[in-house]
């Protein structure tokens, strides 16, 4: 397998722009596939922006990402601030599917192979005994979980996550992690998890993305604790702090 195969997708010299305001510039990195990344920046530093854009929901300014050499599914957990309406008008199985709705040709049915595959997913995320609930009533975990399932369904190599434990009580949220963790090991999904949580990414994601308009540094979290200049530009407390290494 040679280096170009290796690669899922590669982001090439990526740059946004919102007006004259530029979001992000030249950001070059290769992701491959089974990666687990947590990417981490301050607020408006372009995090939200470069997953947006790898997702062609935002155009480039400059740049390209590049694929692999067969179409990529892609799955998208977007942020959330609130949970659910509990008026929401419908079941857990019915937004699940929505997963599988979105790639079928007129008429969208749910088929009997893709009730399965419903139960198979919510199986391993442990909703499978709320399939019948309204999402609307469920705690915020659960809705999380949900959410999770519906991107999962249709098998995608990629996930991407956009602060998935903002709503999240601790306990929840180390949950979810592992459940991640999980996920990626048994399935070798390529995980890509935008998160505030800087001090604790580093018990979970294997590699460490760190933007701030432009790339600040890329690689493995032994690589960050390693890096004379990571220390130099957060300093040996707060490098420490985020690698989980010392």
């Amino acid at each position: 397998m040679n280096s170009e195969e290796e690669k899922i997708v590669e982001a090439v010299n990526v740059s946004v722009k919102y007006g004259q305001t530029e979001a992000i510039s030249g950001i070059t990195i290769a992701i491959k596939p089974g990666d687990y990344i947590g990417i981490v920046g301050p607020n408006g530093s372009g995090k939200t922006t470069f997953v947006k854009a790898m997702l062609g929901l935002v155009p480039l300014s400059e740049g390209k990402f590049v694929f692999g050499v067969k179409p990529v599914k892609i799955g998208y957990l977007p942020q959330r601030t609130s949970a659910l309406d509990p008026k929401f008008p419908a079941s857990v199985s019915e937004v699940i599917s929505h997963g599988l709705l979105s790639e079928k040709k007129f008429p969208r049915r749910i088929n009997s192979a893709d009730k399965r595959r419903i139960d198979e997913i919510a199986s391993m995320l442990g909703i499978e005994t709320l399939k019948n609930r309204n999402v609307g009533s469920l705690s915020g975990g659960q809705q999380q979980r949900v959410l999770l399932a519906r991107a999962l369904v249709n098998k995608p190599e990629i996930i991407i996550l956009d602060e998935p434990t903002n709503a999240l009580d601790p306990h929840i949220r180390e949950n979810f992690y592992e459940l991640l963790s999980k996920l990626n090991a048994e399935t070798q999904t390529t995980i890509l998890l935008i998160t505030h949580d800087a001090g604790n990414i580093g018990n979970h994601a294997r590699k460490f993305l760190y933007i701030d308009r432009k790339l600040i540094f890329f690689g493995s979290f032994n690589e960050f604790c390693a890096s004379c200049e990571m220390t130099e530009y957060f300093g040996p407390y707060a490098q420490h702090y985020i690698c989980k290494r010392h």
